[in-house]
């Protein structure tokens, strides 16, 4: 199989798409975890997973090695506060421990390399318009690739 970056953030979305919130904190159990980011999601808590940083060390042509941080998103409109704390905090641990449980995330990579480190606050999305209160999970992982 051949990995690729995009492959490792569909697998990531796939893995935010697995959570299951707490349906009294956040209204709804479901989390919306598209393969591709929507420019304006209605409603509910998503995911959006994207290449940030990374780099591809090509001494070994054909083969190239790659280390890339993919961030993944997941957000929850801040309509209800007091209900978006509880339903976004326990998020951390769960997407965290799916994804370390399988490494090479479904084959899509060689490994997850380090830990995969977060931020919890505010996100942007779709401009100033869609202010939310999420989690950013960055997840950086080795790619070798053959031409």
């Amino acid at each position: 199989m051949s990995k690729t970056i995009d492959d490792v953030c569909k697998q990531l979305q796939t893995v935010a798409g697995s959570l299951t919130l707490n349906p009294k904190a956040s209204g709804d159990s479901e989390l919306v975890a598209p393969e591709y980011a929507e420019e304006h999601i209605s409603q509910g808590a998503f995911a959006v997973s994207y290449p940030r940083s990374g780099e591809i060390d090509a001494d070994q042509l054909p083969a190239t090695k790659g280390l890339h941080t993919i961030w993944t998103e997941i957000h929850f409109p801040t309509t209800v506060l007091e209900l978006t704390l509880p339903a976004a905090i326990p998020v951390v641990e769960q997407f965290a421990k799916a994804a370390l449980a399988d490494p090479t995330l479904a084959g899509t990579c060689d490994t997850i390399v380090g830990p995969i480190t977060y931020t919890f606050g505010r996100l942007d999305w779709g401009g100033e318009k869609e202010n939310h209160v999420g989690i950013r999970f960055m997840t950086v992982v080795k790619i070798r690739a053959v031409s």
